[in-house]
C-alpha cells in the first residue's frame, strides 16, 4: 500500500514537469523572438517553482530511499524492488528538474545578451549622431563668434562673415561633412 502511495505521488509529478517543460517551450520562444520585462519575470518564477519542486522530490527521494533500505519488517524483501523503482523514478524526475532549471537559466542569459545587443546597437546610433554633429558644432560654434567685418585692413578676421554667399557656402561644407562621415561609417560597415 506505501508502495501504490508512494508511486502514485511521484507519478503525479511528471504532469508537473511536462507542465514546466510546456513553459519553457514558451519562455524559449518568447525569448528568441520579442523579449519583454515580462519575459524575465517569467523566468525567474520558473526557476523558484523549479527550485521548490526539487527540494520536495529530493526529500521523497531521500525517503523513498531509506525505505528501500531499511531493515524494518513491515517492508518485505520482494516489495523493496518496487521501492527501487520509485526511487529511480524519482532520479529521472530529479535529472529533468535540473535540465529544465539550467534551460531556463540559459534563457535568462539569452535574454541578458539580447538586451545588451539592443543596448549597443542604440548607443552605436547615438555615437553616430554624436560623431556627425561635432565637427558641425564646433563650425557654428567658431561662426556663432562675433567678429567685426573683415577686409584688407583685418587680415584675422574672416572675410566670409560679410560676404553675400557665406552662409551658404558653410551650410554646403557643413553638408558636405556630414555624406562624407556618412559614407565613412558605411564603409567601415558602422551603418
Amino acid at each position: 500500500m506505501l508502495y501504490r502511495i508512494l508511486d502514485a505521488i511521484v507519478d503525479n509529478y511528471i504532469a508537473v514537469i511536462e507542465d514546466f517543460e510546456d513553459k519553457m517551450d514558451e519562455i524559449d520562444e518568447e525569448v528568441l523572438e520579442k523579449p519583454t520585462g515580462q519575459t524575465i519575470e517569467k523566468i525567474r518564477m520558473l526557476i523558484r517553482q523549479i527550485r521548490h519542486i526539487h527540494r520536495i522530490i529530493r526529500g521523497q527521494r531521500d525517503v523513498v530511499d531509506k525505505l528501500e533500505r531499511s531493515d524494518t519488517p513491515l517492508i518485505k524483501p520482494k516489495t523493496r524492488i518496487y521501492f527501487r523503482d520509485v526511487y529511480d523514478h524519482t532520479i529521472s524526475l530529479l535529472d529533468s528538474m535540473e535540465n529544465i532549471r539550467e534551460n531556463a537559466e540559459g534563457a535568462l542569459e539569452v535574454h541578458h545578451s539580447s538586451l545588451a545587443n539592443k543596448m549597443n546597437e542604440i548607443m552605436k546610433v547615438l555615437t553616430i549622431i554624436a560623431t556627425i554633429f561635432i565637427p558641425l558644432t564646433f563650425i557654428t560654434g567658431i561662426y556663432g563668434m562675433n567678429f567685426q567685418g573683415g577686409g584688407t585692413d583685418k587680415p584675422l578676421n574672416m572675410p566670409e562673415l560679410y560676404s553675400p554667399y557665406g552662409y551658404l557656402s558653410i551650410m554646403v561644407v557643413m553638408v558636405a561633412i556630414s555624406i562624407c562621415m556618412l559614407i565613412y561609417f558605411n564603409r567601415k560597415g558602422w551603418l
